[in-house]
């Protein structure tokens, strides 16, 4: 069985602010510390949720009871990563809709919450010459 070392936590005190253009992929960082104890991959939930500019709220990613569920198509947290305590989500092949504010909250007796602001950048049409 796979374990994971977690640590009591902390909360990231601002936001970072990411910039992509259409078509790229992104990888929204999420880092925690090691707790001195093992837990149970188990006992561990992820949660990615986005607030668009109309402060709609949705889940994008979750990782419960040992099963990943990806809420947008190309979302993805790396398993083998989480062991070097990394929940980052990469997101492939960004649109417009993808832009928001993520929040990252890795969930164990612990809680730690990391925030992302995503601007996505239109790819500019070429001008034409006359």
């Amino acid at each position: 069985m796979n374990t994971l070392r977690l640590t009591p936590g902390s909360s990231a005190d601002t936001t970072r602010k990411l910039s992509v253009l259409v078509g790229e992929d992104v990888t929204l960082s999420c880092r925690f510390d090691k707790l001195s104890t093992l837990v149970e991959w188990s006992v561990l939930t992820i949660e990615w949720n986005k607030v668009d500019k109309h402060a709609g709220k949705s889940i994008v990613y979750t990782f419960e009871d040992e099963t990943a569920h990806g809420s947008r198509d190309g979302s993805v947290v790396d398993r083998t990563k989480l062991l070097e305590s990394d929940a980052s989500l990469q997101l492939r092949n960004v649109t417009v809709r993808d832009e928001g504010l993520y929040t990252c909250r890795i969930i164990t007796p612990v809680v730690y919450t990391e925030t992302a602001s995503l601007e996505v950048l239109g790819i500019p049409l070429p001008v034409s010459t006359l």
